[in-house]
């Protein structure tokens, strides 16, 4: 069995001490996991957060204690069809936040995660390599399909950045179109 990426996503209070308000996890096949948390610190929260990110949540659907929370993350890589699931994230510290919301790391967890920025920076420069472009132009251009990607996909399923889920769904489909998009890379001239 391969491996599958799962795009993971958190809404937080803020960047210099966050509080968790949501999760999501996205697989590439399509499992998804969403949690509010119903235990988070709303003193610390940001101005942004109090109005971007908060007006979103629907805690009486999918508010859960954090213990309650920890096991039902546990319990989506259990059912994830996958022995090898891959941590998609923009940030590094989210693998780590997620493996503390685990209270360790799950056995179908690889060790390891993947950031987008390096995905983008890796591969383009890989693609530039190969054909003679400048290595910051193919990155450039890389960045420009992701976040080209990613925003269609806000505006088709008319939905916002600011929340965990739709953030991770649009992180999944731009991630996914622009790996394609890197296979059929080709240079002209």
């Amino acid at each position: 069995m391969s491996a599958t990426k799962v795009f993971l996503n958190f809404q937080l209070t803020n960047y210099v001490d966050p509080d968790v308000i949501s999760i999501a996890l996205v697989a590439e096949t399509g499992e998804e996991f969403y949690a509010e948390n119903l235990e988070v610190d709303t003193s610390t929260a940001s101005d942004f957060a109090l109005t971007k990110v908060f007006p979103l949540l629907k805690s009486d659907v999918h508010g859960m204690l954090l213990g309650e929370m920890s096991a039902a993350i546990w319990n989506y890589f259990t059912e994830l069809d996958t022995n090898n699931a891959i941590i998609v994230t923009e940030y590094n510290s989210d693998f780590e936040t997620l493996v503390f919301l685990m209270g360790g790391i799950h056995p179908k967890l690889a060790a390891e995660y993947e950031s987008n920025n390096a995905f983008m920076h890796s591969h383009g420069s890989i693609k530039a390599l190969s054909t003679g472009k400048r290595i910051k132009d193919v990155v450039d251009e890389c960045r420009f399909v992701f976040f080209s990607k990613a925003w269609s996909y806000f505006q088709l399923m008319q939905e916002t950045p600011n929340h965990a889920l739709h953030a991770a769904k649009a992180v999944a489909t731009a991630r996914l179109e622009t790996e394609n998009w890197l296979k059929t890379f080709n240079v002209k001239g």
